[in-house]
């Protein structure tokens, strides 16, 4: 029998998450290769305290960030909110911009999670056929099937492997430092924080440059933060969309904090060898180095050197013979931080693939696209769900397809890999910038959307008299339903200029560096190119949209209201952000309605037949006739 769910094509997300489901959702999307690599990357360019301080500023930039994201999706759990903010509160065009931005980035983490897992795989002895095989058709085919299914179902696998995945990191944790105090790692003679900053000769010598360098590495673990922004048009009420969005950004610097400390105990931070996601060093130097602190003199075919991963040959040779093999008692930890990694980037790279799905869902289903009459039958299945599930499942398969090719340049290239290499740099350093603008444009949003209920606070105090709607509570300090720890918006401009800062930190590829001889050391081309690649692409796709839209020669803002004591462009941009959340909930009750009838109908006079009529009055909505 046929329910109001099921009806083909109603373009609608279901809202089945809780808060739990959500937070650990947002965790499994961020806990992955970031976390486990780049941190590595950023020690050997400018050593512990480097990092260290390089992670502190990051997790001032990322808190500041999270809080503010917390206040909007509170205000307003729209679908595809992060294009909705900085269209109706920012501008127009740069909306569909960052929405592309974001769609962008979490297409690229999905690729680059894959290729981190093939890599990883190397410290078992994986041949490049079965690699390919496994993680590059079955795990993502794989992950395309549990994208497909109930978003209810969905929420609970998350919420099982996220659970999970934060317990392997406090395990991580707890056995780089046993390991540490055992060996007299990080103090002494082999004192990490104390030796201060130290670049690394291999690409600059000096200290400043490398630091900037490493701030663009570090960013990108915290690449997600933002990601409750997502998934809070799934949850079943906004109480579910507070606890997860107050909370995720307070517990993943908690997280993130205790692991890069274990990291700076116990991997050697001044081994030529220690790269990790990025194959800037040939690995071959540090084979014949004497002095490496990994390989030395050591086999490179022995099990620890197999591996490319940094933290995975860190540990493998800590406290090993110059002489002699591996040390039994950490061979053990070795397979398992490289288990702990292989299951990590796997369900990172899963919920990449959900969070990229429903960004491109968003940007095909809204009704800006229907008003400028584009019927292009890929955009209107892009912008469909399948029935009975509520998952946009094209967008999922597109948001695959998009990168699917990427691992295979291995293969063409002769197994050198030399140009899979780069393509890994330039996905690395272009989704990095791609989070970048979309933490800035975030800012940007809220710190208008403040500005301009301040400017119209009279006016909205006045539209409550003859209203449902409490505009007045926008004013000030935002609605009551609003929680939170740092002040706005200060926090929302400390996160706008630490965007800017980072932006300008990324160009330091071009400073004082080493110039590249071979694969030894200096910044290879794909690193330099991709540093302001996709911030150029963007501003050609804003002015494209701006010539075409008619908008080239107005102002590039959203404006505000002439006049302050009738805001009603402000009054029309607060209900149309929260229509879509109160249509959904109608939709939902209306569904819960339609079960309620069957289940007595089957045995009484109804016999089924409201919820039957409720079903077919709807069953005609096209696959775009229900947008946000």
């Amino acid at each position: 029998m046929a329910n109001l769910e099921d009806a083909p094509g109603t373009g609608q997300l279901r809202q089945e998450l809780t808060g739990l489901q959500i937070l650990l959702i947002v965790l499994s999307a961020l806990i992955g290769a970031g976390i486990y690599m780049t941190d590595v990357d950023a020690l050997q360019l400018v050593g512990p305290l480097g990092l260290l301080v390089a992670f502190l500023i990051l997790s001032v930039i990322a808190a500041c960030i999270g809080e503010t994201v917390s206040h909007l999706v509170q205000l307003f759990p729209t679908p595809n909110a992060v294009f909705e903010y900085v269209y109706n509160f920012v501008d127009h065009e740069l909306g569909w911009v960052v929405g592309f931005s974001y769609w962008y980035a979490w297409v690229t983490t999905f690729a680059l999670e894959m290729l981190t897992a093939a890599s990883i795989t190397e410290y078992w002895g994986l041949n490049h056929i079965a690699i390919g095989v496994i993680f590059y058709v079955a795990v993502p085919v794989l992950c395309i099937v549990i994208n497909s299914i109930h978003v209810k179902y969905f929420g609970w696998i998350e919420t099982a492997g996220g659970l999970l995945k934060v317990l392997l990191i406090m395990i991580l944790a707890i056995a780089f430092y046993a390991v540490a105090g055992k060996y007299g790692l990080g103090t002494g003679n082999n004192s990490t924080i104390g030796r201060g900053f130290v670049p690394n000769p291999d690409y600059t010598n000096s200290t400043g440059t490398a630091f900037c360098m490493a701030l663009p590495l570090v960013a990108w673990k915290f690449g997600g933060i933002e990601s409750t922004t997502m998934a809070a048009f799934e949850a079943k009420t906004v109480g579910d969309i507070a606890l997860a969005s107050r909370s995720i950004h307070w517990i993943l610097i908690v997280l993130y904090f205790f692991y890069t400390l274990g990291v700076m105990f116990t991997v050697p931070w001044d081994a030529s060898d220690l790269t990790s996601f990025h194959p800037w060093v040939n690995i071959t130097k540090a084979a014949n180095d004497s002095n490496s602190r990994l390989f030395g003199t050591f086999d490179r075919l022995d099990s620890c050197n197999k591996s490319t991963i940094g933290v995975v040959k860190g540990v493998c040779n800590i406290h090993r013979p110059q002489d002699g093999g591996p040390n039994p008692d950490v061979s053990g930890l070795a397979n398992f931080v490289n288990a702990v990694l292989l299951y990590s980037v796997i369900s990172c790279g899963n919920a990449a693939l959900y969070m990229a799905s429903r960004t491109l869902y968003g940007l095909a289903s809204s009704e800006r696209v229907r008003r400028k009459g584009i019927s292009n039958p890929v955009i209107r299945y892009l912008g469909s769900t399948r029935p009975g599930t509520g998952v946009p499942f094209y967008a999922v398969v597109f948001s695959w397809l998009i990168f699917c090719w990427a691992p295979f340049l291995g293969f063409a290239s002769g197994g050198d890999w030399p140009a899979l290499a780069d393509m890994r740099q330039f996905l690395f350093f272009t989704s990095s910038m791609a989070y970048i603008v979309v933490w800035a444009s975030l800012c940007l949003a809220f710190i208008r959307f403040r500005s301009w209920c301040n400017y119209c606070a009279n006016g909205l105090r006045d539209l409550d008299g003859d209203s449902r709607h409490h505009y007045q509570d926008y004013i000030s300090k935002g609605r009551i339903v609003t929680k939170g720890i740092l002040p706005q918006p200060l926090a929302a401009w400390t996160g706008l200029v630490g965007c800017f800062l980072l932006v300008i930190a990324s160009s330091s590829v071009w400073w004082n560096i080493r110039p590249q001889n071979g694969d030894i050391g200096g910044i290879s081309d794909a690193w330099s190119v991709s540093v302001y690649f996709l911030e150029g692409f963007l501003l050609v796709l804003w002015a494209i949209l701006k010539v075409w839209n008619g908008n080239w020669n107005k102002v590039w803002w959203v404006s505000k209201d002439r006049n302050p004591s009738n805001p009603e462009m402000l009054r029309d941009c607060i209900d149309n952000l929260n229509s879509a959340w109160n249509k959904a909930a109608e939709r939902e009750q209306q569904i819960e309605e339609s079960h309620e009838f069957v289940a007595w109908g089957a045995n009484g006079a109804l016999n089924g037949h409201a919820a039957q009529r409720m079903s077919s009055a709807r069953s005609d909505l096209g696959p775009t006739d229900r947008g946000p």
